[in-house]
């Protein structure tokens, strides 16, 4: 049984192909191109699956609110996506069944079958990327109301009337503590477009102004993160995208976040994603593996 897996994100396309029970051996990815509209995305997404055909099945993690294959909303990284039926699109293209799911839930059910929800079979997921994100898994399983998911935790609201979201609202904390976030306020303070790795190396290397800003972007980090702990108080939170690979930053949010959280919350575990920015692929795998074998 072969998969092709797609990962739609606001920056990036990833794209893989999974064979029966062995792991993804190649991923590939292309700039998204976002800005020219979605059905410029999906143009793409199709150009890339005709390079893995032929195949069984395809999965989709992809950015924007998703149900029943369907895009509710997406935000102004991907014009026009909102409202494009993804799953019907592809499945009239190639003639297979196919899994859409929400890039965060996606990953949160890639740990959970593949990752992290093998020690911790309850957490909370959130992703730090173009935008962040969030995902509850509950026993192995993704919670949801109403056939959404609980926990758009990069919508609150901790700064009134402050920056502008891509969401059209202020102050929103993915205004702040995304990695987006970082490399705006970067260039900003130093007039340098860095990508998150430049801007860490720049970290390591002693460059004052980046350790600044950096540590103002982690406070952001801590602020929402407290908040989150209080209102839900999670057993474990997962935290995910590429910038979270730096274990500066783990250790940084953990050490913080037990000093300050009231006592009886500090039993919460945070630990970094184990797939790392192929969570979104995995769990778009196990979707079309599950939707393959129980119909």
């Amino acid at each position: 049984m072969k998969i092709a897996l797609l990962d739609i994100g606001g920056t990036y396309i990833k794209f893989a192909a999974a064979q029966d029970e062995k792991p993804i051996e190649a991923c590939e990815e292309y700039p998204t191109e976002g800005k020219k509209g979605g059905p410029h995305v999906i143009d793409r997404a199709i150009g890339l699956l005709e390079k893995l055909a032929p195949f069984d099945g395809i999965g989709v993690s992809t950015a924007g609110l998703v149900k029943d294959g369907y895009i509710l909303y997406a935000n102004e990284n991907l014009p026009n996506y909102t409202g494009m039926n993804i799953k019907k699109i592809l499945q009239e293209k190639f003639g297979v069944p196919v899994a859409v799911e929400n890039d965060v839930c996606a990953a949160a059910l890639g740990e959970a079958a593949y990752g992290r929800g093998r020690e911790n079979p309850s957490f909370l997921c959130m992703t730090f990327g173009t935008g962040i994100g969030g995902a509850l898994i509950h026993e192995g399983k993704l919670i949801t109301q109403g056939g959404l998911p609980v926990g758009s935790f990069g919508h609150m609201i901790t700064h009134k009337g402050g920056r502008l979201c891509s969401c059209g609202n202020r102050g929103c904390l993915e205004a702040y503590a995304s990695t987006s976030a970082l490399v705006q306020a970067v260039q900003e303070t130093t007039g340098r477009r860095l990508n998150g790795r430049e801007i860490f190396t720049a970290f390591y290397q002693g460059e004052q102004e980046i350790q600044e800003t950096v540590r103002e972007w982690m406070e952001e980090i801590v602020c929402g993160l407290f908040s989150i702990i209080h209102i839900l108080n999670p057993s474990c939170i997962v935290l995910g995208g590429g910038i979270m690979n730096e274990d500066y930053i783990i250790d940084y949010l953990k050490k913080e976040l037990y000093d300050r959280l009231i006592p009886c919350y500090q039993e919460v575990q945070i630990i970094p994603a184990q797939l790392g920015n192929r969570a979104g692929l995995m769990g778009a795998r196990y979707l079309t593996e599950k939707l393959l074998t129980e119909g």
